[in-house]
Parts: C-alpha cells; sequence; structure tokens
C-alpha cells in the first residue's frame, strides 16, 4: 500500500471529525491511513478520489466507517465490570440497557443474558455507526474462536448450533432492539428509560467538543439512578462535569452529578485542562504550575522502574479502580496536586501497570508540571514492555492495546514539544 499524502490524510480526517466526531489527532494517523488506503484499493478508487467523494456519497463513507471503526469485542470483555453490574441488580426489576457502539453485538446480547438469566424482564437497545457492525448484531452469529468469556453451561443455553457457527436463540434476539446511531445525533428516546449505559472505549476516539457534547446530552437524557459504564483508558473528569464515578463492589461506574447547572472552573491562569486521550495538552507557563506539596510523608514516593516482566495481580486490578475513583474526584473538585498524590501512590504500589503512570502523567499535565509529566508517560511505556500483554488487555475493557500504546506514545512526544525536551532521553 503506498503512503498517503499529508494532504489526503488531513481532508479525510476533518470529514470524519465532522461526521462522526473522530478525533483528527496524530495517534489516530495511522488507522486512517489503513482505512482509506484499504477502501481506496477495494473500490479501486485514488485515495485522494475517494477523500473527495466522501461527503456526498454516504455508501463511500459508510465503506470507510466500516474500517475504521474498533469492532473488537467479546462477551462479557471484562468481567469485573458485569460482576459489580451482578451486584446492584434488583430481583423482578425489569432492566432496560444501552448498548452504545455496540460493535459486532457481543455486548448487548451479554446484557441480554444477564436479563434472561435473572428472569426479571427488560430489553437492550443495540446501535453503532458501522453498517457492518449492525449487520452482524442483527446476524448474531457468532464462530466458536468468538464465543470466548462464555462457558458451556451459557453457550447450551443462549445459541444453537447451526453449520459450525453458535447463532443467538431466538428468544434472547428478541429482547435486543438493533438500530444504526450516529453519537453526534440526539440520544435515542428510549434512553431515558435505562438504568444502564454501556458506553464503552468510544470516547477516546472522539474529538473533546463531541465529547463533551454527547455526555451532555447523555447526561440531560438519564435518570439520576442510571449508571454509565466507560472504557478502563477513558477518563471523563477531563471532558465534562455532568458525571461523578461511582464504586461498585472492586470496580466503577458513572452517574450524572447531582448539581443540574453547570459550575464554571474558577480562572487559574493555567491553561484549561483538556482530555488526555483525545485532544493535545495546551502550552501553559512555568509560573503557573499548582504547588507539588505532598499532603503527608508517604504522598511523593518515587516512582521506581521494575527491570524483570510481571504481571497485574487481582488485587492490582481492583485497586486500580479505586485509584481512578479517588483521582477523578480530586480533579473534578480542582485538588489536582490531591490527583497527583493519588496517581503517584498507586504507580508507586503497581509499577508494572502502565495505566497507573498513564493517569499519573495527565494528572502532571494538569498541573502543568510537563518535565514530570514526560516522566510519567516514558515510565508507562516501559510497563508496556513488561507488563503481561494479557493482562492489559483485560484491564483496558477491550480498548486496543496497540493503540493504547500509540497513545501513550503521542502524549508523550506533545508534552516533550511543551518542554523542549528538559527531560534528556
Amino acid at each position: 500500500m503506498s503512503v498517503l499524502d499529508d494532504d489526503v490524510l488531513d481532508r479525510a480526517a476533518a470529514v470524519l471529525d465532522t461526521r462522526i466526531g473522530l478525533k483528527p489527532e496524530l495517534s489516530m494517523r495511522p488507522r486512517l491511513a489503513r482505512a482509506i488506503g484499504e477502501t481506496a484499493v477495494a473500490r479501486r478508487i485514488p485515495p485522494a478520489e475517494l477523500v473527495a467523494a466522501m461527503t456526498s456519497s454516504a455508501v463511500l463513507l459508510d465503506a470507510v466507517l466500516d474500517r475504521i471503526t474498533v469492532q473488537e469485542t467479546a462477551f462479557f470483555r471484562h468481567p469485573e465490570q458485569f460482576a459489580a453490574l451482578a451486584s446492584l441488580l434488583e430481583p423482578n426489576e425489569p432492566l432496560h440497557a444501552w448498548s452504545a457502539a455496540c460493535a459486532n453485538g457481543q455486548e448487548a446480547y451479554t446484557l441480554a443474558m444477564m436479563i434472561e438469566e435473572r428472569q426479571r424482564g427488560g430489553s437492550v437497545l443495540a446501535t453503532d455507526i458501522s453498517p457492518a457492525a449492525i449487520a452482524r448484531t442483527v446476524a448474531a452469529r457468532y464462530e466458536p474462536r468468538e464465543l470466548g468469556g462464555l462457558n458451556e453451561s451459557r453457550r447450551r443455553q443462549h445459541f444453537l448450533r447451526q453449520h459450525g457457527q453458535h447463532v443467538v436463540r431466538p428468544e434472547l434476539r428478541r429482547m435486543v432492539t438493533i438500530r444504526r446511531h450516529n453519537l453526534l445525533d440526539p440520544i435515542p428516546v428510549e434512553v431515558t428509560a435505562c438504568r444502564l449505559v454501556f458506553c464503552r472505549n468510544v470516547l477516546i476516539y472522539f474529538a473533546a467538543a463531541h465529547a463533551a457534547r454527547f455526555l451532555d446530552r447523555l447526561a440531560d437524557a438519564m435518570a439520576m439512578d442510571a449508571l454509565l459504564f466507560v472504557g478502563g483508558a477513558e477518563m471523563l473528569w477531563q471532558v465534562t462535569d455532568r458525571f461523578e464515578p461511582v464504586p461498585i463492589a472492586g470496580g466503577f461506574a458513572y452517574r450524572r452529578t447531582r448539581r443540574q447547572v453547570k459550575v464554571e472552573p474558577k480562572p487559574t491562569g493555567r491553561a484549561p485542562v483538556r482530555h488526555a486521550a483525545i485532544d493535545r495538552p495546551t502550552r501553559a507557563s512555568r509560573a503557573s504550575r499548582a504547588p507539588r506539596t505532598p499532603t503527608s510523608p508517604r504522598s511523593t514516593p518515587p516512582v521506581p522502574v521494575a527491570t524483570e516482566t510481571a504481571s497485574m495481580s487481582d488485587a492490582s486490578l481492583i485497586a486500580s479502580s479505586s485509584a481512578v475513583v479517588e483521582g477523578e474526584r480530586r480533579l473534578r473538585t480542582g485538588d489536582v496536586a490531591g490527583a497527583v498524590v493519588v496517581y503517584r501512590q498507586w504507580a508507586y504500589e503497581s509499577p508494572d501497570d502502565p495505566r497507573a503512570h498513564f493517569h499519573l502523567a495527565v494528572a502532571l499535565a494538569a498541573a502543568a508540571d510537563h518535565v514530570a509529566s514526560t516522566r510519567a508517560y516514558r515510565s508507562a511505556r516501559g510497563a508496556l514492555d513488561r507488563c503481561d500483554p494479557h493482562q492489559l488487555d483485560l484491564a483496558l475493557e477491550g480498548y486496543d492495546v496497540g493503540e493504547f500504546r500509540r497513545l501513550v506514545a503521542s502524549r508523550a512526544e506533545h508534552v516533550t514539544d511543551l518542554t523542549g525536551d528538559l527531560c534528556g532521553s
């Protein structure tokens, strides 16, 4: 495949930013180049002509969407979240859920299984922007290799065998309403009756403004006691103040904040905080850095660098949920230094968990300590090389590990640009 011109990629990024909210960042360039290049070859159209036609041809735009959207998923993906969810389910109470960006349907049918197994009644709304994803969800046919996460009992209970494939039983399929939906469009009316919204590993691909507007619309539509589950690499505090994290049985979810009026942050002389995963950090002066005063003698231990292969333990995965909830709580209330303390402690206790260093780097950038932030991003990259890929895959809840690696590298590069690489190599 030939290398695409930057101008072609720039125009393609602009179209997808406008049409589906895809962030026009360098971290998305490899995925964008593959999608445009493969579609151009499949359609026998020069890339430049393909991009020019995307604004007027729904067929060509859909062809690109099918390739650029992430359809990596599994049944009971990240079981800790579903275990936490099971602890909340009340008997004999109908449960309605929205699986936003449902990919190939495994998440939506997982939610339907939980409803069916508890004989509680309810429904699942499954939506996605990709026509190919919607077609797979409607077909509800899965290869044996796609049934990871399901034990033999569930396979027998919820599936029929047809021509070597596993087909979701009709009674389960009837519980799931499938519809194409763009998250930039108004929230489906059914969501007002949903107690659960699963929107995992989607917003991390969104441009900041689109993510904020989607979360505003979602908060307006959701009931006060409804819960939002997002992916392990997504942090809502940097996007909106409309949601707050809620610890649940060793995991966490989000719910609407109780206050109805959005509170504008007080001016601090610092550049505004951006979503580390979907927007570039804004240059801030050294004079505007938040004070880094520890709150206790143990609050700012050095981050060690392990030199041998290690894995994330179950205790580490549980502790990470507590750290994320507490760190986000402090960041939402403006206690940036306190959030740094929380994430630094997490990184100290779990040096081989790249998410800990990633969250720490984001908080340090929010404090305008770009030198320390660069070091933390580098520690995240080192941890990525050390940690067990399978465990990291589970911890990221379906967010592609390769994308996470590129995200960390992109963030590190942007923060280094702000410091003039004062950290050295």
